[in-house]
């Protein structure tokens, strides 16, 4: 299944996904539960609709970074299949998850645990187990979401028996400490412009930042654990570097000295397969299979009453649109705010630069520089102005125009 927005709007999010929640704007994505490449509320009516035939197993798939559910989709034609279509041939139910994964660890982990609890309480038939299955940054939320549940006495982590991690970096990835040593860099270098990229590359958002390090320590005691790596460099001694290009093998297999152990650990390396594909990949899904149990399917419960029934996912995705078009007009708002602000820094500083130098080296021609510097200044002041005033203008139009296009979503037809 193709969806370009979704998708891309998953990338955003993993990108500058703190930065959208902590504005308020209407791009940032709340935890939720997805179907079809829409988004549903965890209540037992909207249960119901979504999945006609639940049974008392249910897989819970958690993506990675800069990713929506959409990710574990197979690359091949026809049907949408994933690991959980598959697992559904072995009595288990899919639930896919979707959320900001631009967030801070924790705040994902608390609210995906809140959603479990609130799925487990409103499941349609009896509910006997859960497994969680989580790609990348997905595992380390997985695995928080449990620390979490356990300390506030919730009931859903009794009846986790399985926790799938696949290419999750249990140690911190290295690309990200990269990332990490060039932004701390750049910020010592005495320079306006330096300075500025080190805080563009600052913009990143908490969850990317926090993969440069081990995030949490915390393993479900009674759940059997599957832990899968990839190598691109085959079984050479490069492997444990190179790991999946993103991931290493020791990071990827919780393997590092100095850390809890793994309980009831299934360690698997594939490979080939690059980070992402993980998600995908035949060979893992192989592995799932053989991991999970198989179970024989049940008879399906009474369907819900269709007055009783919450909207259908293409209506309640078409009142998402004004939302999501305020969102966009006011990411570029920022953009253009945060870059104007930019230049007039580098500006301002290249001229204070400029003032030091002349007044240096030419005594003398002091005070004709800094007139010049403070009409310099006053220009610059009155540019930027102008800018901040023209985008309060857009922005006006853009709510205007989202509030008038939500009006007549409002209004019935025929």
């Amino acid at each position: 299944m193709f969806k370009p927005w979704e998708q891309s709007l998953g990338v955003l999010t993993g990108a500058v996904g703190d930065y959208l929640a902590r504005t308020g704007n209407a791009l940032s994505t709340p935890m939720t539960l997805a179907q079809d490449g829409e988004a549903f509320a965890p209540s037992a009516e909207s249960l119901h609709l979504a999945l006609p035939q639940p049974t008392g197993r249910v897989v819970v798939l958690v993506h990675g970074l800069m990713a929506t559910e959409l990710a574990f989709a197979f690359r091949d034609p026809g049907p949408h299949r994933d690991y959980g279509t598959e697992l559904a041939q072995q009595g288990w139910t899919a639930l896919r998850i979707r959320y900001n994964t631009g967030l801070p660890l924790q705040k994902n982990a608390s609210d995906l645990a809140d959603l479990l609890e609130i799925v487990a309480s409103g499941w349609p038939t009896l509910l006997e187990q859960l497994a969680l299955i989580g790609h990348s940054l997905g595992g380390l939320v997985v695995r928080q979401a449990c620390a979490v549940a356990v300390e506030r006495g919730q009931a859903w982590p009794a009846l986790v028996q399985h926790v799938a991690c696949l290419a999750t970096p249990h140690h911190g990835a290295p690309l990200e400490r990269g990332g990490r040593w060039l932004t701390e860099t750049l910020y010592s270098v005495p320079d306006p412009v330096a300075q500025l990229v080190g805080q563009w590359a600052d913009l990143r958002s908490a969850g990317i930042q926090q993969l440069g390090a081990a995030t949490t320590d915390f393993w479900l005691p009674h759940a059997r654990h599957l832990l899968v790596a990839s190598s691109l460099a085959g079984a050479t001694p490069l492997a444990s570097v190179v790991g999946d290009g993103m991931v290493s093998l020791e990071s990827a297999l919780a393997q590092a000295p100095g850390h809890p152990a793994v309980p009831q650990a299934s360690r698997h390396v594939v490979y080939g397969l690059h980070h992402a594909t993980l998600a995908f990949a035949p060979e893992v899904n192989q592995l799932l299979r053989q991991w999970l149990p198989s179970f024989a399917p049940q008879a399906a419960p009474p369907q819900v009453a269709a007055s009783d029934a919450p909207p259908p996912p293409a209506q309640a995705a078409a009142s998402q649109k004004p939302k999501r078009l305020l969102g966009v007009a006011q990411l570029a708002r920022d953009a253009i705010r945060h870059g104007h602000r930019s230049i007039h820094q580098v500006q301002l500083a290249r001229a204070d630069q400029a003032l030091v130098l002349v007044t240096t080296l030419v005594p003398a021609a002091g005070q004709a520089a800094r007139t010049a510097h403070a009409v310099h200044e006053g220009v610059v002041a009155i540019q930027h102005g102008a800018i901040e005033a023209g985008l309060a203008v857009v922005e006006g139009i853009a709510i205007a125009a989202s509030s008038a296009q939500r009006s007549d979503s409002r209004v019935p037809k025929g």
